[in-house]
This record gives C-alpha cells, structure tokens and sequence, in this order.
C-alpha cells in the first residue's frame, strides 16, 4: 500500500535492473529509474524529448525481439513434449510391456527434467517479455509528459 510519501515512481528505483544480450553477443545492463526518469530542467527535459523516439525504438525492438525468443521457446516446448509423448509410449510398450493411460504419459511427460529446465526457459523469457512490455510502455508515457511539459504540439522539437 502506498503512503502519502510514496509514489509508483519512489518503487522503479527498486526494480532489479534488466540485463540485455545484444544481437552482437554483448550484455547490457539498463535500470528502469535511468530510462525513465525525467529532468527537471527544460534545456535536459528538451535534449531528453528529441530522443525520446530513438529510445522508444530501441525498447520497441527488444521487445519484439523477446516475443520472438517466447514463440521459438514455444515452438521447442511442444516439439519436445511431444517426443517424449512417445518415447514414455514405447517404454511402456517394449520395456515394462503393460497398458499405459494418457495420464500415465501425461504424468510422465510433466516430470521428464528435460521438459521442466524447457518450460523453466520458457517461463523467463515470458518474464523478461513482460518486463520489456513495461518498460516500453513507461518509455512512452515518458513521451507524452515530456512533450506536456515542454507545452509542445504533437510532431514539434
């Protein structure tokens, strides 16, 4: 719960900072308070709305670039369950030669260590999806306050 003296804004400086794997191989790390924060002087608030669509574009790009990791992890789960689908059936067939349920697949499906360390996967990419979706978002807003503060209309410098 928030007091009279905090704000949402007090909270991003305790957001964990994201860490980024570039195109390239390199790692950056951004905290959410440095690319959200807004000046308060007009001269850096005016420097700061100008680049304001360049950074906009970046986070945009991260962002697709993090859905597209979620999709080919979703991919890979489902190719994955899927093989072990059968290889459990098999098993049950040549190895243990019994009839099997399809919840005794299932089951042994949801436990295989291979398929738990891909969903584990799976599950941080859609974290860190989220996370660039938020960012992006206040990197927007961010934008508009600024052009607001700068008393400029839409498409002005």
């Amino acid at each position: 719960m928030l007091t009279k003296r905090q704000s949402g804004a007090d909270f991003v400086t305790r957001l964990p900072a994201l860490t980024l794997k570039m195109e390239d191989g390199s790692e950056h790390t951004f905290k959410w308070s440095t690319e959200v924060q807004i000046p308060d002087d007009s001269i850096a608030q005016r420097r700061e709305y100008q680049r304001s669509p360049a950074q906009y574009a970046f986070w945009s790009y991260q962002t697709e670039r993090a859905l597209r990791e979620v999709r080919e992890l979703e991919k890979a789960l489902l190719h994955l369950e899927g093989e072990t689908n059968l290889v459990y059936r098999r098993w049950y067939v040549e190895e243990k030669k019994e009839d099997y349920t399809e919840g005794q697949i299932r089951s042994r499906v949801d436990t295989d260590a291979r398929v738990g360390e891909q969903r584990d996967l799976l599950n941080s990419a859609r974290g860190m999806y989220g996370s660039l979706r938020a960012l992006r978002d206040a990197i927007e807003s961010r934008g508009h306050v600024l052009r607001q503060l700068l008393q400029l209309p839409l498409g002005k410098a």
